[in-house]
């Protein structure tokens, strides 16, 4: 168990958990606020992730190939705007219900392309979120190593020093 130096400080960080912690059942609720740190965390790191990986430009190709497709499959299958999105969100996130399918051979064509789409868009979000720890992992390796050779050099500094 770890104790803090700045008792002042850690109270004034942590005031929502410390609140939370007490033993009046009116102020429980104040745990959900302790979720609410940790989603700001994730929402931070992702929003790192979009500026560093330029990832929002194929959310946007994609919202726009599925509102491109969905249109299509109102006039192909004549459903109506509403499935037609429906099922557009539903196979372009490779979830499948299989509530509202396809009759048509252009509307197989249709959900070949999504499903493919929707695969091929989850592998680029992997894959660029895959390669942000990378970078944030290389550049911590590479401040370690310097860390490394600093405190080297201030042994060796130490051990000439008390040689004297």
């Amino acid at each position: 168990m770890q104790r803090t130096r700045d008792k002042k400080r850690y109270f004034a960080t942590h005031l929502i958990d410390l609140i939370a912690l007490t033993p009046f059942k009116s102020l429980r609720f104040l745990k959900v606020l302790r979720l609410l740190k940790v989603l700001t965390l994730i929402g931070n790191i992702l929003n790192k992730i979009f500026r560093k990986t330029n990832i929002a430009n194929v959310f946007y190709v994609v919202a726009a190939i599925v509102i491109a497709v969905a249109v299509s499959f109102h006039f192909v299958e004549h459903q109506s705007y509403m499935n037609s999105f429906y099922w557009a969100i539903i196979t372009v996130s490779t979830v499948g219900y299989g509530d509202v399918s396809v009759h048509t051979t252009l509307g197989k064509i249709l959900s070949i392309l999504m499903a493919l789409g929707g695969v091929r868009m989850f592998g680029v979000l992997t894959s660029s979120i895959t390669s942000y720890f990378q970078e944030e992992n290389e550049a911590l390796q590479e401040e370690v190593a310097e860390m490394k050779q600093q405190l080297n050099r201030i042994e060796k500094y130490l051990i000439d020093a008390n040689k004297r």
